[in-house]
């Protein structure tokens, strides 16, 4: 490799390409490589390529055309950085990979850079119009070009593009696609969650044992591994939870009895629920989808400040499936539930000082039960409130039945006396025992 280096990270749409936690291969005739590199022939000269992933449109960079054509974000960034490309190279990195070790890839991907050299290193100017309305198809770039390109999601040639531009520097692209595949719980698809375990904030996690365990099932020892879901994952969440609080829609269901007509209406009342869930999702997890955290919400769950835990087993043949699921978020610790009106309001106007931490949401496939997946997961919720949000009281409702009341108590939770509604049990537990001791 003739002074050359390549740096991938993987985002967006891109995702799909690369699991969290994989390791991107750049060297000449590695086998089995993401990437496999060869150096132009051509009288040693080098070649000069530099990608920005930000954009869902296909849009020349250059200079001269940044103010009109580039997303304002990127413009700002561009004027700022001028020339510098180390300074653009570190910037970037810095602000959408900052868990980048080495050539790992950790998600949130932007960047995909293949150094070279060249006397004149500027942009020139070149509208590139042949792949602005670029399609998946066999369009080409010559060799020797030198610009920007900024891609996004599907339907804007980012495949080809990629292949074009690696190819204009020599490299052969053998391993760089992009699956949106919607198949997520049973498929062989990368999966879209991203590990607790690469997570800001993991590393003050005491115990990594509850970020990765092994349960029996039908017969066979199955992985099942904490994630912090993304945004594709949410309609299977949506639906994780419909099916696990069931009882709340019993009322308005048909008897099985009346055939075709009762299966038509109780389909259209568990999609309705199902869609009214997976709105409150998109909203609740705003922030925590474009940066994977565990550290504890700075706002309210209504303006995207929720962290959301998913257990995820994986099978030895690849299938994967979502098991278990919660949400943690900060509440006044009043007994009122999250969807209150009086309580949204006076949070709203800041009159919530006492926030305390909130378990909500807390299901398990039903498929899934009777596995100690309960306890792993909320022992993996009071993990993080305690060592990484430093908080000694977890609050929450016990509404899910019997049974739920029945775990709660058995991990130490007793009810507060605060509940507003009949229906289901204000509980807490106090976690300063554990505290004092980590602090000791």
């Amino acid at each position: 490799m003739v002074g050359a280096s390549g740096l991938v990270v993987l985002s967006g749409s891109l995702v799909s390409s690369a699991v969290p936690g994989d390791v991107v291969v750049l060297g000449p005739g590695l086998k089995g490589g993401v990437l496999r590199f060869r150096w132009p022939a051509g009288g040693g000269r080098r070649l000069c390529v530099r990608l920005v992933v930000e954009a869902n449109d296909l849009r020349p960079l250059n200079q001269a055309r940044v103010a009109r054509m580039a997303p304002k974000p990127t413009a700002n960034f561009l004027a700022a950085s001028g020339t510098d490309r180390f300074s653009w190279r570190r910037a970037l990195i810095r602000a959408v990979a900052p868990h980048l070790q080495g050539l790992e890839v950790p998600k949130l991907a932007v960047l995909l850079v293949l150094l070279g050299e060249k006397e004149d290193d500027t942009c020139t100017e070149r509208r590139w119009s042949h792949f602005d309305t670029f399609k998946e198809s066999g369009a080409r770039t010559r060799l020797g070009v030198d610009g920007n390109g900024s891609i996004g999601d599907p339907g804007t040639g980012k495949t080809q593009l990629l292949q074009a531009l690696l190819g204009a520097t020599g490299f052969a692209c053998w391993h760089l696609k992009c699956q949106d595949s919607e198949s997520f719980p049973r498929s062989r698809a990368r999966r879209r969650v991203f590990p607790a375990r690469l997570a800001e904030g993991n590393e003050r996690l005491q115990d990594e044992s509850l970020l990765s365990f092994d349960v029996e099932a039908d017969g066979e020892t199955v992985t099942v591994e904490a994630m912090l879901p993304q945004e594709r994952d949410l309609d299977l969440i949506s639906r994780l939870l419909a099916e696990s609080f069931m009882e709340t829609l019993q009322p308005w269901m048909l008897p099985e009895q009346l055939g075709l007509l009762a299966k038509a209406w109780n389909w259209l009342v568990f999609e309705w629920e199902r869609q009214i869930i997976l709105a409150a999702l998109n909203v609740n997890y705003k922030k925590i989808l474009t940066a994977p955290s565990l550290r504890r919400p700075i706002g309210w769950q209504f303006e995207g400040e929720s962290l959301a835990l998913l257990l995820v087993a994986r099978r030895g043949n690849g299938d994967q499936e979502a098991v278990a699921f919660c949400e943690l978020s900060v509440l006044p610790p009043d007994g009122r539930p999250p969807d209150d009106m009086l309580s949204t309001l006076l949070m709203v106007f800041n009159k919530s000082p006492n926030a305390q931490p909130y378990l909500q949401n807390f299901c398990v496939a039903p498929a899934w039960r009777r596995r100690s997946l309960g306890r792993k997961l909320l022992g993996l919720a009071e993990q993080v409130v305690r060592e990484v949000w430093r908080s000694d009281r977890l609050y929450l409702h016990a509404g899910g039945g019997k049974a739920a009341e029945v775990l709660y108590r058995l991990a130490g939770y007793e009810a507060t006396g605060l509940a507003v509604e009949p229906t289901s049990l204000h509980m807490s537990k106090s976690l300063e025992k554990e505290l004092e001791l980590q602090d000791a």
